[in-house]
C-alpha cells in the first residue's frame, strides 16, 4: 500500500465553476487516461462505480491526477 497526497485545484470563483469539463477515456478511470491532453486544466468526469475491470478510488484519482486535469 502507498500514500499519495491529493492538491486538487480551484474550480470556482465569485463567478461560479470556471474550467471546462471532459470525460476521462477510459470512463472508469483504471488506467493512465488516452485523452490526458485534452484534459490538461479541466474537470476530469471518470466513472466511480465498481464492477469488471474496476479498480481503487487511489488509482483512479492518481491516474487523474497524471493527466493533468484540475
Amino acid at each position: 500500500m502507498f500514500s499519495r497526497s491529493a492538491t486538487f485545484s480551484v474550480l470556482t470563483d465569485a463567478q461560479g465553476l470556471t474550467r471546462q469539463v471532459v470525460a476521462g477515456q477510459p470512463i472508469n478511470g483504471c488506467s493512465a487516461l488516452t485523452n490526458a491532453a485534452s484534459a490538461n486544466g479541466k474537470i476530469l468526469i471518470i466513472g466511480m462505480t465498481g464492477g469488471v475491470g474496476s479498480c481503487s478510488v487511489g488509482t483512479k484519482i492518481n491516474n487523474v491526477m497524471n493527466s493533468g486535469a484540475a
